[in-house]
């Protein structure tokens, strides 16, 4: 990975000997099209991380996450849609 990220010109740091990719707005838009990098707490908000230990909202992973996110803009304005009855949330989902 650091040969290709230099050979690409992307920076690689160094943490504790550990390699992570810098994301570039290009890799962001990339990965999450139409969303903005502003958004990607409500992805984790809403799909979870377990590296990170952050649990999520049941059912919703990495697919659905995003497109919640589009549609509503912020995991908060979801949740606000929902209990507004905005939203035809399927039996058995809390609201």
């Amino acid at each position: 990975l650091r040969k290709e990220a230099e050979e690409e010109g992307r920076p690689q740091p160094n943490i504790l000997g550990s390699t992570f990719h810098v994301y570039t707005m290009a890799d962001f838009e990339a990965a999450y099209p139409g969303l903005k990098p502003r958004q990607f707490i409500d992805l984790l908000a809403l799909s979870g991380d377990s590296s990170d230990n952050v649990p999520g909202v049941r059912n919703i992973g990495v697919k659905t996450a995003p497109a919640i996110v589009a549609a509503f803009g912020s995991a908060e304005e979801a949740v606000e849609a929902c209990a507004r009855g905005d939203v035809n949330v399927p039996d058995g989902v809390p609201k």
